[in-house]
């Protein structure tokens, strides 16, 4: 038979109390970083499929228009390459160091998982 009592139960039913509290905040925990997983997938798949986009066209684009300037000026064509070889290695360069400081700047992956944790951690410190 159960023991109805308020405070029956002792040691045994607040540990089983305990643990399943535990391992509800832990399920809370697994949720939230099973969320950030896919959003950061999606967030990748989309950022992988607009820089294929850009760089394909981009690479069509500035093909072209090193034809269109090399046929133009046919009598300059060795100093005309060598030019927009520069112009090309400088554009590439100052792209290359936007998207690090972009990626830099960025919220890494489980940012909100991490600070949750932490926010754990401090409520359930001994000396709060």
């Amino acid at each position: 038979m159960k023991n109805d009592k308020p405070g029956a139960g002792g040691l045994g039913d607040s540990l089983r109390r305990l643990g399943g509290t535990l391992l509800e905040g832990l399920q809370v925990r697994l949720d939230l970083a099973l969320v950030e997983v896919q959003e950061e997938k999606q967030r990748l798949f989309v950022l992988l499929a607009g820089l294929l986009l850009v760089a394909g066209s981009a690479f069509m684009a500035f093909f072209c228009l090193n034809l269109l300037l090399i046929a133009s000026f046919w009598d300059h064509r060795i100093s005309l390459a060598l030019g927009l070889s520069v112009f090309y290695t400088l554009t590439a360069a100052v792209a290359g160091w936007a998207v690090v400081r972009w990626f830099r700047s960025s919220p890494g992956p489980f940012a909100g998982t991490l600070e949750e944790i932490r926010k754990d951690r401090a409520y359930l410190a001994p000396d709060r």
